[in-house]
């Protein structure tokens, strides 16, 4: 946690991205692993990429 400190005021700054988790799940004894991929505000798995000067339609 980051903290702003002044004389007067003590407030904890908050992040504003989320972390990206992957929620993986074994097939056979259903056993539930997590794994954390990055931080960003927006994310998409699988999406078209933008090419440079294209428009996405």
């Amino acid at each position: 946690m980051r903290f702003l400190m002044f004389p007067f005021m003590l407030r904890i700054i908050a992040k504003t991205t989320k972390k990206i988790v992957l929620r993986l799940q074994c097939q056979g004894c259903k056993h539930v692993s997590q794994h954390p991929i990055k931080r960003c505000k927006h994310f998409e798995i699988g999406g078209d990429k933008k090419g440079k000067g294209t428009s996405l339609f």
